[in-house]
């Protein structure tokens, strides 16, 4: 008897990983992070989660195994180098516990592989050989551990370079005071400028005024120093720094007395000067403190009355007026002041109205001659004496002969150097582009022109539209028509 049968064949559920793929859809049977393929080319076992298409670092090196003691925290060690049998591999290091790691903490290493110091080393105090066990890592966590010894080496420390090492020396800083005193004394065996003394506490002056033309030499004030130590001698010295400007103008002698050096003038002078004083004691330990000196006043030789700020306007009429201010020191009693006008070998005083309150007197020049030239200076007088400003001088135009000598028939002067304008018998005009204007002409052909804006401007026809201001002492350029601005200033390179 013969019979035919089905024979099924079961598949079995083959899951290496465990990761719900069939190891023959699962591109990474052992889910170790490398492809099947990866492994198979690299030579690695792809079903051994073990065995891995990466090799750990091969081996691990410093190139510098030694410090030298005294260096400051972060100072560089060495830097170690790893080697990886796989090409471009990327290496990191850390330092790690274990065998040979007790000294770890004393060091720092940067992923990068430079290893540093982590605190001052000082090699007649600490150990001189030290361990530290470092790891190297590739991008893969495979990794190789190493176990290094560290070297610290002397530096020859002599601070004061008298030949013996400052461990051995009594006097580290050769200041003439053992490190011992200085220990108990408080102060730093190490620093020279550091000693068993201490410097004066405090520096003073019991007089810091002078009167004005006292004779050089007279006293001043007396410095007075504190300083802690018994028995301590002080000397006293201007010295150079903040606050000495005017050193130069005082003597000091070693015992604290301060004394002038010129003859103060509290009229001409600054009234408060500044010194820089500093006070010693036997061990060279000092205080600088700086001081101010007033200089006062000798009424004595303040009784001439003074006078200042002329200055000549013209009003509404075209009537000279000049204003300025005038007074006494010290109480005196002003008799009067004013303008003195001389002109044509004689002169002419216009008093001020002392009832007024000066601030400032004005004086109208009422009267004056057409053609004269003047010179006119302010005055001012008191039981002493006169004092008077300096000279200014003044031309009053001739009416018979105008300066801008014919008008067109409705007045106005056309095309002429200064341009178009009209003019008043007053002597003031309108100015097409400068509006109205007083016009004076000058004794060389040129032409004094007052504007409320610029005070006095003088130009000339073969110098127009070049200005010169009176009042702020450089030229101007009058812009054409067209431009918004009236001038251009040479002196700030503005327009205005």
């Amino acid at each position: 008897l013969e019979k035919a049968f089905a024979i099924s064949l079961l598949n079995e559920i083959e899951d290496l990983d465990g990761d719900g793929i069939e190891d023959f859809y699962d591109f990474d049977d052992d889910n170790d992070g490398f492809s099947d393929a990866e492994e198979i080319t690299y030579g690695s076992n792809p079903r051994d989660t073990h065995s891995v298409a990466n090799a750990a670092p091969a081996s691990l090196d410093l190139n510098g195994s030694a410090i030298l003691e005294n260096q400051p925290i972060d100072a560089v060690v060495g830097l170690l180098q790893g080697i990886d049998p796989d090409a471009n591999a990327s290496l990191s290091f850390s330092l790690v516990d274990g065998i040979g790691s007790k000294d770890n903490p004393l060091f720092s290493l940067d992923e990068n592989g430079t290893l540093s110091s982590a605190v001052i080393f000082d090699y007649e105090n600490n150990q001189s050989n030290y361990s530290i066990r470092v790891r190297v890592t590739d991008e893969h966590n495979a990794y190789l551990e190493k176990t290094f010894a560290i070297s610290m080496l002397n530096e020859i420390e002599d601070l004061d370079g008298d030949g013996v090492e400052d461990f051995y020396d009594a006097d580290d800083d050769n200041d003439g005071f053992s490190d011992a005193k200085e220990i108990a004394y408080g102060s730093d065996p190490r620093d020279a400028d550091s000693v068993a003394n201490a410097a004066p506490a405090s520096l003073d002056l019991n007089g810091s005024a002078i009167l004005e033309n006292q004779p050089i030499g007279a006293g001043v004030g007396l410095l007075q120093g504190i300083d802690p130590d018994a028995n301590a001698s002080l000397s006293y010295s201007l010295v150079d720094g903040i606050g000495s400007i005017d050193n130069l103008l005082f003597s000091l002698d070693e015992n604290g007395t301060l004394r002038s050096a010129v003859l103060f003038d509290y009229e001409k002078n600054a009234l408060n000067r500044s010194i820089r004083v500093r006070v010693t004691d036997e061990h060279n330990a000092s205080l600088e403190t700086v001081f101010a000196i007033r200089v006062l006043d000798d009424p004595s030789d303040d009784l001439l009355p003074w006078v200042r700020g002329l200055n000549l306007h013209f009003d509404e009429n075209g009537t000279p007026t000049l204003s300025f201010e005038a007074g006494t020191e010290h109480g005196a009693e002003l008799l009067e002041t004013g303008i003195l006008l001389t002109f044509a070998g004689d002169q002419q005083r216009f008093p001020a109205d002392l009832n007024g309150n000066g601030d400032p007197y004005l004086v109208s020049l009422e009267g004056l001659q057409p053609g004269q030239a003047y010179r006119y200076q302010a005055y001012a007088r008191n039981q002493v004496g006169e004092t008077l400003s300096a000279m200014g001088k003044l031309s009053i135009g001739d009416d018979s002969s105008p300066w801008w000598v014919e008008t067109d028939s409705d007045g106005w002067v056309r095309d002429s150097w200064m341009g178009s304008f009209l003019p008043t018998e007053s002597g003031w005009l309108f100015h097409t582009r400068l509006g109205w204007t007083y016009a004076q002409q000058d004794e060389v052909g040129g032409l004094w022109i007052w504007l409320k804006e610029e005070g006095w401007l003088w130009s000339r026809g073969d110098l127009f539209p070049f200005l010169y201001s009176n009042d702020r002492g450089n030229w101007l350029y009058l812009l054409p028509e067209r431009s918004d601005a009236l001038f251009y200033d040479y002196a700030t390179e503005t327009v205005r």
